[in-house]
């Protein structure tokens, strides 16, 4: 037990002999606890909660010699000549086999529900080396799914973002692509000169002890996907998560931007993701090389619904209140009598691009409605409803004259004042010094808030379901 909270000024203090014939071979730490795998001696479990005073608490005969040990949740999965243990420690003092597969080897790291083990022949040095994989979702039954031979001699292996990083002694470094558990593929490997022993992986870093070229810190570049994510009104949006199909992901930053790194020839489909969210596009596909920019996704709050009761046969009043990710509330107030039945309406945040002359005002949505679960088409309130609208000034950033926005509706074939919707028109109510506009509607559709702008577009109507 090594003191590096001082990293310039490393310094023991304490140490546990363990009763292995040749010395222990790996260990993991976990709760306060170290798990060796100690050779011929198995698996011991040592209490380290004390750094100056470790005590052995337990020990488990794995009857082949123990190579390697890694410990996720309550499990340890030791690797020996033998086979694979899967051992329940959730008890350390009284560690119990769970599991068992005759796939042995001398490393192990687990990750996403798999164990990865590195094998050799064990008889001398060569290039006879393999990764195995195994499916240790249930520790009882775990099953070797897939496995890669490595063209040196297997000693060490660690997983990390969906890639395995083998030191394959005189192969060197191999990568392997195992987001495919089944079909491990080698995308690419560093000839370490030194003979490679062992490797862990941090962030873009491998690390790996290459016997007498000692430790190499190696970087893996590769090409990268990037973009960002922003809402209707152009608002970067942070902490969105972006998956990629190869097991690599990124989060986006203050600015709404993500880069994900390290990537290697293939093509991927990008997904983004946030509670309570949904986006435009749903996905998108990145080929590489070269690096794929601009993989951009517009953020768009889940669709709000509302029933109109009935008392009697009068609807009762009521109000449908969506907020969108800018905290901006967007209120449709039906009164009595709106509807004759009872009706559930759905609105869907979406997006809209003006006219030329009109800039769209980062706010859109579309009403759908229900009877009975079946959708109803060209629905006319027998009273109107009143749309109120909350803007901010980044939504008017480009409209000329604030004092004209409006709130259009979409005729299948154009944009049109939604005031027009009612017979006799109805009228607009706008507070420009809060920025709110309120307008009573009198049938469903798709609208749009605009203004206009000295800017030129082309007509665009974009639908989100």
């Amino acid at each position: 037990m090594v003191d590096v909270s001082s990293p310039a000024n490393p310094t023991e203090v304490g140490f546990y002999h363990t009763p292995g014939y040749a010395g222990a071979k790996d260990v993991a730490v976990a709760g306060g606890y170290a798990y060796v795998a100690d050779g011929d001696a198995g698996l011991r479990v040592v209490d380290v909660s004390s750094p100056a005073n470790p005590t052995e608490v337990s020990f488990y005969d794995t009857l082949g010699y123990a190579n390697g040990v890694a410990v996720a949740g309550d499990y340890a999965y030791v690797a020996a000549y033998g086979g694979l243990w899967v051992m329940d420690i959730s008890t350390p003092a009284n560690p119990t086999e769970s599991g068992f597969c005759d796939t042995g080897g001398v490393g192990v790291a687990v990750a996403g529900g798999y164990a990865y083990i590195v094998e050799n022949t064990g008889s001398h040095p060569g290039s006879d080396g393999w990764l195995r994989v195994v499916d240790v979702s249930t520790p009882t039954s775990p099953t070797e799914v897939g496995f890669y031979d490595t063209p040196g001699w297997a000693e060490g292996v660690a997983v990390a973002r969906g890639y395995a990083y083998v030191a394959d002694g005189d192969g060197g470094l191999r990568v392997l692509d195992v987001s495919t558990p089944s079909n491990p593929t080698e995308v690419g490997f560093y000839d370490t000169q030194g003979w490679a022993e062992g490797v862990a992986v941090a962030g873009d870093y491998a690390y790996v002890a290459a016997g007498w070229e000692g430790l190499l810190v190696l970087r893996y570049t590769g090409y990268s996907i990037s973009g960002h994510v922003r809402d209707s009104s152009d608002n970067p949006i942070s902490d969105v998560t972006v998956s990629a199909n190869a097991g690599s992901s990124a989060t986006t930053d203050a600015n709404g931007d993500y880069f994900i790194t390290g990537v290697t020839t293939g093509t991927y489909t990008l997904t983004p993701s946030k509670s309570g969210y949904t986006f435009i596009p749903a996905s998108r596909t990145a080929s590489v090389p070269s690096n794929a920019t601009g993989q951009n996704f517009v953020i768009l709050p889940d669709p709000v619904s509302i029933t109109l009761p009935q008392s009697g046969t009068v609807s009762l009043p009521t109000i449908l209140i969506y907020t969108d990710t800018q905290g901006l509330t967007t209120t449709l107030r039906f009164p009595a009598g709106a509807v004759t039945e009872t009706t559930t309406l759905i609105l869907t945040p979406t997006l809209a691009q003006g006219g030329a002359g009109y800039a769209f005002a980062g706010h859109a949505f579309e009403i759908g409605t229900f009877r009975d679960g079946h959708p109803l088409s060209g629905l006319t309130f027998s009273k109107p409803v009143t749309v109120t609208i909350h803007y901010s000034d980044q939504d008017v950033r480009v409209v000329s004259d604030e004092s004209q926005l409006a709130l259009w509706w979409w005729t299948g074939g154009g944009w049109e004042d939604a005031a027009n919707t009612c017979d006799p028109p109805s009228a607009y109510n706008r507070d420009l010094a809060n920025r709110v506009l309120s307008v009573p509607i009198c049938h469903l559709s798709l609208f749009g808030l605009f203004g206009p702008t000295h800017q030129m577009y082309l007509p665009l109507i974009l639908r989100h379901h």
